[in-house]
């Protein structure tokens, strides 16, 4: 994880942060014949993957407290994020289709503390 603040106009902070994540395990299942069988526990991977999360944000101090107001998106560029494997039988044969999760991901956050 690499991470980097920049303070910025009028004491707004833009926060940038690149992760890498090696791939998640995974468990196949196989057909061998006509038969379903699950294959070794965690026995492979699924790809490696990365993501850009950006935040800004900004604190008032108010008479009688502090409002923290921050905007983020998680996974900027939307790079895939391979999860999991949807399996269906389709006319008597096995089909598998590896799904991704998490596309882009906007967060707003308003936080009030009183003194």
């Amino acid at each position: 994880c690499i991470r980097d603040s920049y303070k910025y106009i009028n004491n707004w902070y833009l926060d940038l942060t690149a992760n890498y994540h090696s791939g998640w395990a995974k468990t196949e299942i196989i057909e061998t014949d006509n038969i379903l069988e699950v294959g070794l526990r965690n026995n492979q991977t699924f790809d490696d993957f990365y993501q850009i999360d950006i935040k800004f944000s900004k604190q008032f101090t108010l008479q009688h407290g502090q409002l923290n107001f921050a905007i983020q998106a998680n996974n900027l560029f939307q790079t895939n994020n391979p999860c999991c494997v949807d399996y269906e039988l389709e006319n008597g044969s096995l089909q598998s289709e590896e799904e991704n999760w998490l596309s882009i991901l906007p967060n707003l956050s308003i936080v009030y503390k009183w003194n």
